[in-house]
């Protein structure tokens, strides 16, 4: 199981990876999480140590990787041990959601409109839950010039968000 799992991580690792292979990627890394549950943690601390810098189909990709592996697992913050790694994702999808670009936060919206992350993540625990609701009213609070998603540059991105958390 560990020998796959460095296969798919790199996938992910690559330039063209994820885009390509996503279906394959997540079913991969869902068997494996079924096989070995010990994996998600250092799988997930992976992906957040390797995210892709600046604008890249890649992020794009990779947002929408996440979102198949969530809405397909249960919950990482019932599982204590995982509940850090599922607060580092979402600050993450946040602070693309910030971003200047603009197929980035369109997906990092998309994400975070997903029925299933929203019910049993967003609604479900407080520490996520809060860092969203700062994301969307009050920009990222760590100190950078970025703004709430609600006076984000682009109408789409600021719209979506609007309807989803209204």
């Amino acid at each position: 199981a560990q020998t796959l799992l460095r296969c798919v991580e790199s996938i992910v690792r690559s330039r063209t990876g994820v885009e390509k292979y996503a279906e394959v990627v997540s079913a991969t890394t869902m068997a494996l999480f079924s096989v070995n549950p010990s994996l998600i943690a250092s799988f997930y601390t992976f992906l957040l140590t390797h995210w892709p810098r600046g604008f890249s189909e890649k992020t794009v990709a990779l947002i929408g990787f996440i979102e198949n592996l969530l809405a397909a697992s249960p919950p990482l913050y019932l599982t204590p041990f995982l509940k850090p790694v599922a607060l580092q994702l979402f600050k993450r999808i946040c602070r693309e959601l910030l971003g200047s670009q603009l197929e980035i936060s369109k997906r990092a919206a998309y994400f975070l409109q997903n029925y299933y992350i929203r019910n049993n993540y967003i609604a479900m625990d407080e520490s996520i839950s809060d860092v969203v609701k700062r994301t969307l009213t009050k920009g990222s609070g760590d100190g950078t010039e970025r703004s709430s998603v609600v006076d984000h540059w682009n109408e789409v991105v600021a719209s979506t968000c609007e309807k989803t958390f209204d």
